[in-house]
């Protein structure tokens, strides 16, 4: 998903957070920082009022940013 324009940065999250993210992204065929993202974009359009993102949805092209 990210590409080269695209930000990078080092987080830190608990080894069970970690865990339950590469559970998802299995089980959502995506890869940590896909499914890290799709998450992120879900919150961020729920707090704007928007509706989220079909789980299918937010793929590299659309990345559901928008309406």
């Amino acid at each position: 998903m990210a590409g080269r324009g695209d930000s990078q940065f080092k987080v830190r999250i608990s080894r069970e957070l970690d865990e339950w993210i590469e559970g998802q992204a299995k089980e959502n065929r995506r890869s940590k920082t896909a499914e890290i993202e799709f998450r992120l974009i879900q919150a961020w359009r729920c707090a704007e009022g928007r509706s989220p993102v079909p789980a299918g949805g937010g793929s590299a092209a659309g990345r559901g940013l928008e309406s």
